[in-house]
């Protein structure tokens, strides 16, 4: 698993970071524009076409947000992922104020994340088919969720805008 800029409390680690996702000629990046302060930056650009959701998008980010979750970093809780809950917040107000889409990216019916232990190696963890083909795609994820100690993902704020509205149509 890949280690992520982090903190650990009580046995749990959590990293977030920032990844340039397509540049713009649509290829593939692994680059990490971190500010050094905990802050990432990615210069604006209309995505390439080629994207899943909004091709030539304004509202298409071209970065992701990488998040990994070890409930038992030291080895010494015994925590696997589902036995904790978990709060992520996105924030979808681009002004001062502050309107979040917070959920448990853990504790769902099913998820696509990589799960794995401490002994995971990078590249190494394993995820659920969660296409609707997979009928036991709710099972295997939660065994997967029993019997690990770490997760992580990579995720578009594009993921969540249909989910967004919605919610914050129902605040207003």
């Amino acid at each position: 698993m890949v280690r992520l800029p982090s903190t650990t409390n009580n046995g749990i680690e959590l990293g977030l970071r920032g990844k340039l996702r397509f540049d713009s000629n649509n290829q593939p990046q692994n680059t990490f524009n971190s500010n050094g302060d905990g802050t990432y930056s990615f210069q604006p650009f209309t995505p390439p076409t080629g994207f899943s959701f909004a091709p030539d998008s304004p509202t298409t980010p071209v970065w992701n947000f990488e998040w990994s979750i070890n409930s038992n970093v030291d080895g010494t809780s015994g925590n696997n992922l589902d036995d904790l809950i978990y709060r992520i917040s996105l924030d979808f107000d681009p002004t001062a104020g502050t309107n979040f889409l917070s959920f448990d990216p853990i504790n769902l019916a099913f998820a696509d994340h990589a799960t794995g232990t401490n002994a995971t190696g990078n590249g190494g963890g394993a995820s659920v088919d969660t296409r609707d083909t997979n009928p036991n795609r709710e099972t295997e994820y939660a065994t997967a969720i029993a019997n690990n100690n770490v997760a992580q993902n990579s995720w578009s704020m594009e993921f969540f805008q249909r989910r967004a509205i919605r919610y914050l149509r129902s605040r207003c």
